[in-house]
């Protein structure tokens, strides 16, 4: 039978073990006495080290799997852009075989390029983008305060708020200063560079071709596409619509620019896309800004992202426009959405002369024309061919080629028919441009129906889908 300590027991516990006093529970109480055994704390300080070691031994394992499944990917990654960069080697000591089409317009017929490129090699910050700025004569002013020469080397010259620049003996020369060197650069750090009636931001390089002048933009490519829209599009129109436009004409001007082997990456015309330098209204700054750095893509290349003013109710294949090509997530839509373009129908009057001057760009020497027919037609209804029967033989043209020898504001698209009249042929036709990949009249239509631009993106570029390359 257990003996419970006596007092006496009690007392020689607490004289061996150490003691803790505690107040009294209530006022006037007896204070308590806590007897502490060292061999029980050592136990718990003992269990709780063995814890925290536990915990920080998992710890330690979780990062450790982390950093190894970190390094495995980056390993991954490492060996896939390795492979790549192999690729774009043999690709580029490989010979061209690719035929390229006639340049054209974005609004007409654009330049085309190889089309496989990878969204993956274009991944970076926002990059420059250079436009060329044509003149239509030998000579230019620029004006700008602080305007100053930058030449090879980086010596700079100072310009008294205006530079008059024209072709000379086979160069440029600028007034009071003499003979420039090919692609010296201009600059202004008090505002815009002026070139006529339009402002640029940026530099600008300074080109001869042939008799004319060449300036070159240098600008963000960000900057660049509000131009772009700003110009393509009325400032009254939908947002939905100008941030479709946006995102093609990004896509657009990468396509470009990833193809150039010029001195400049775009045209600044119609030729490319249309662009006014710092002429850029508040909505379109909007629809780019909200779009910043979205372009089409389609199995990790950038989709052709032409676009035309108005497909007159079908877009076409491009295939019929550009025969050969890769066509890389283009395809021919209806549309039905372009009824209140001004160019849904219109007509033309086109005089034999017209058609012998014509035929002679091209050298044949005709002076009598029997009669010209439409030769061949595409399955959407456009025309593919026409044949122009003369006293010297039949002259044939492609129908885009037709358009651009007659004008393109002129003969507004290949979807027309013909009608002869005692002096010519009267012209009557659908549509503006190409008619390829987005119609912006369609994209305004379906703006103003309360479409998204992504839906409009997905109508017009079946297949394709947004990626955001910065």
């Amino acid at each position: 039978m257990a003996v419970s300590p006596t007092p006496k027991d009690n007392a020689d516990r607490y004289v061996r073990s150490p003691i803790v006093i505690l107040p009294p529970m209530a006022p006037g109480g007896r204070s308590r006495r806590l007897a502490i055994q060292p061999s029980r704390v050592f136990i718990f300080l003992l269990s709780v080290f063995a814890l925290g070691v536990l915990a920080a031994t998992t710890a330690m394992g979780v990062v450790v799997r982390d950093v190894r499944s970190t390094n495995d990917t980056l390993a991954a990654e490492m060996a896939t852009l390795k492979a790549e960069v192999e690729r774009l080697k043999t690709e580029a000591s490989a010979p061209d075989e690719a035929t390229e089409p006639s340049a054209s317009a974005a609004v007409s017929e654009p330049a085309s390029s190889r089309m496989d490129i990878r969204t993956a090699t274009l991944r970076s910050p926002e990059p420059t983008v250079r436009i060329a700025v044509r003149s239509d004569s030998d000579s230019m002013t620029l004006r700008g305060e602080g305007l100053h020469f930058i030449h090879k080397g980086g010596r700079t010259t100072p310009l008294p708020g205006k530079v008059e620049l024209r072709v000379a003996q086979g160069a440029v020369v600028a007034k009071g200063i003499g003979k420039l060197q090919k692609g010296v650069a201009i600059e202004t750090r008090l505002g815009p560079i002026r070139v006529g009636k339009e402002q640029y931001p940026g530099r600008m390089e300074i080109f001869r071709d042939g008799n004319r002048l060449l300036l070159v933009n240098e600008v963000k490519m960000e900057h660049y596409v509000a131009g772009v829209v700003s110009a393509e599009l009325p400032a009254g129109w939908g947002l939905q619509a100008k941030k479709a436009q946006a995102v093609a004409a990004r896509t657009y001007a990468f396509m470009r620019r990833a193809d150039s082997k010029r001195d400049y990456d775009l045209d600044g015309t119609v030729a490319d896309q249309v662009y006014r330098g710092n002429n850029i209204d508040s909505s379109s700054r909007a629809a780019v800004t909200a779009t910043r750095g979205q372009v089409l893509s389609k199995d990790d290349r950038l989709v052709s992202a032409f676009y035309s003013s108005t497909c007159g109710g079908h877009t076409e294949d491009p295939g019929a426009v550009w025969p050969g090509r890769p066509s890389h997530g283009l395809q021919s839509v209806e549309c039905g959405h372009c009824t209140n373009s001004h160019s849904m129908k219109w007509k033309a009057t086109v005089t034999e002369e017209e058609l012998l001057k014509a035929a002679a760009a091209l050298g044949h020497r005709a002076k009598t024309i029997d009669k010209l027919v439409v030769a061949e037609k595409h399955p959407s209804g456009r025309n593919a061919k026409l044949e122009l029967k003369t006293n010297r033989g039949a002259v044939l043209w492609g129908a885009n080629e037709f358009r651009q020898l007659l004008g393109w504001d002129k003969v507004r698209s290949t979807q027309f028919r013909l009608k002869r009249l005692k002096a010519g042929y009267e012209v009557r036709g659908r549509g503006f441009g190409h008619g390829v990949g987005l119609c912006q009249w369609g994209a305004q239509g379906m703006d103003r129906k309360g479409i998204d631009y992504k839906e409009i993106l997905e109508h017009y570029y079946p297949g394709a889908s947004l990626e955001a390359l910065y």
